[in-house]
């Protein structure tokens, strides 16, 4: 059986268009990607120079600044960790504290109201 001429058509016309739009998506892809890598590449600049001129110490890095910048960081938040357990801890005691309180004094009216 032989093919319409107007199928023929239709398939090389959809072929190009297939074509073209992978065209366009690989043209839309890359320069996206070129934007992003020169954000990317901007900010680490700024970053840095931030770095370099706010932070770093006696000849050091801006590399060791970041490493050092970082394990300070880490060091603030372990204590800041500890102290927010430390205080949810007292927090837990008090309400245990209280509540055998409550427990106390509601068997101690319970006794009393049992001998009336």
């Amino acid at each position: 059986m032989t093919t319409s001429p107007i199928i023929d058509i239709n398939k090389r016309i959809a072929e190009k268009v297939v074509g073209a739009h992978h065209a366009i998506e690989r043209a839309v892809v890359g320069g996206y990607q070129t934007i992003e890598q020169g954000a990317v590449d901007g900010f680490t600049a700024v970053s840095d120079g931030f770095v370099e001129r706010f932070f770093t110490e006696d000849g050091e890095s801006v590399e060791d600044a970041k490493r050092r910048l970082a394990k300070e960081r880490d060091a603030h938040m372990e204590v800041a960790q500890r102290r927010r357990d430390e205080r949810d801890d007292a927090a837990q005691a008090r309400r245990q504290r209280h509540q055998a309180h409550q427990d106390r004094q509601d068997r101690h009216h319970h006794h009393h109201a049992d001998h009336r």
